[in-house]
């Protein structure tokens, strides 16, 4: 069976020794309902902002895991480098291009995440007419 949303959440908050109240404070939110609710599958429905926050929250964590389950939990690059390239301030021209494949490549992941959200409420609602 494949891994939801919610347990790579949680997945991700042990890894980095967070809470979820600590992650929702990190974000900006006053109370961790939201978190809560992803981690224990009470929410399905993740808006494309929160996703966006949490993977700029934590920048190793690899997109396509988190939305899909597909592929390696974290990015091949360090967290430093990460650190390095945002204190910088300036952005190479193949720095760009690659930020620019990044964003095409989460937006792609993002529509095939609502997509396949969506097939699973369809058929959740087809299983509940067949019951």
């Amino acid at each position: 069976m494949c891994m939801s949303l919610g347990i790579r959440l949680q997945k991700i908050l042990d890894q980095e020794n967070l809470t979820a109240n600590k992650l929702a404070k990190n974000l900006g939110m006053d109370r961790a309902d939201n978190i809560n609710n992803i981690i224990s599958g009470k929410t399905q429905d993740v808006k494309s902002k929160l996703l966006t926050q949490i993977l700029k929250e934590f920048p190793r964590v690899n997109a396509r895991w988190l939305l899909t389950g597909k592929g390696k939990m974290f990015n091949d690059h360090t967290e430093d480098e990460f650190r390095i390239s945002s204190e910088n301030g300036t952005v190479k021209k193949d720095e760009k291009t690659e930020i620019e494949n990044l964003r095409e490549l989460f937006n792609q992941i993002l529509d095939e995440y609502i997509e396949l959200r969506n097939e699973n409420k369809a058929l959740k609602e087809n299983v509940k007419l067949n019951e």
